[in-house]
């Protein structure tokens, strides 16, 4: 069978190129090397894959991160458990992130998906109580205030605790509470053009979306770090801790496809010229 010069068979050498491309594109954090400085995929790790620095971790005071093994978040295998140490202190800068950079499909000022999962390991009531925040951000560069683009943290309600985001200079509250021990998976889809994204975050069960939002900061044409930081405010002694697993930073779906499909009938091309 015959389509516009190109034979089935054709089209199914498009299709690996399609499947083969996609996979290539991601940027991944599964912490499958555990913890050194040798590779990629460990904690801290080294630049490489997509990655342009290895882990850092930015602390006020006391924060610190390993790669562990035991109570895993899904599927089994390595993930980062983060804890911070302060007490008694409010900080603003206490978090590990990694700075990322074009690689295979993923290109910075074009939209892109950001997905990771996430334990809370310590006792709500603990968080609720002091008033304490748990936020991922991803900024310019490792830091709070003005430079974030979107923001996502936990917010106390009426004794409970409850995902939220950044919308602008505003800050919204989920319907979805936050219970220690479950496991969150989250979906950033972000929009570096437009200013905006959109998160998802579901408990396995349900899940709620902030539909489309703002950045706080829009100076930037671009945001290249993905941070997870912990605020502890008036804690007299115990450590806020959470897990980290699965991050993954890819393509845009639609844009994933479309660049796999030109480098697919580039390749048809090729082959036809040179019979």
């Amino acid at each position: 069978m015959r389509a516009n010069g190109i034979t089935a068979a054709a089209f199914g050498t498009i299709a690996l190129v399609v499947m083969a491309g996609t996979a290539r594109a991601d940027i991944v954090a599964n912490f499958t090397g555990g913890n050194g400085t040798t590779q990629a995929d460990q904690y801290a790790g080294m630049a490489g894959d997509g990655w342009s620095t290895a882990w850092r971790e930015a602390s006020d005071t006391d924060i610190s991160a390993t790669v562990i093994n035991t109570s895993p978040l899904n599927g089994g295998g390595n993930y980062l458990s983060v804890t911070n140490n302060d007490a008694g202190t409010s900080t603003s800068g206490d978090c590990v992130g990694r700075k990322y950079t074009d690689f295979g499909g993923v290109v910075l000022t074009t939209p892109h998906t950001i997905s990771f999962d996430f334990r809370l390991d310590t006792p709500v009531s603990q968080i609720v109580g002091s008033g304490d925040q748990l936020i991922f951000v991803n900024a310019r560069g490792i830091a709070l205030g003005g430079d974030n683009g979107y923001g996502i943290w936990t917010v106390p309600v009426s004794g409970a605790l409850k995902w939220g985001w950044r919308n602008g200079g505003s800050g919204v509250t989920s319907t979805m509470d936050v219970v220690t021990g479950t496991v969150y998976h989250f979906t950033i889809d972000l929009d570096p053009a437009a200013h905006k994204y959109e998160v998802t975050i579901s408990n396995g069960t349900t899940s709620v979306s902030s539909g489309l939002v703002g950045y706080r900061n829009t100076t930037y044409a671009y945001l290249d770090y993905i941070d997870f930081f912990s605020k502890d405010v008036n804690l007299p002694s115990d450590p806020i801790t959470f897990s980290l697993d699965n991050l993954r930073i890819v393509p845009e779906p639609a844009t994933s496809a479309l660049l796999a499909c030109v480098a697919a009938v580039g390749f048809l091309r090729r082959r036809k010229t040179s019979r």
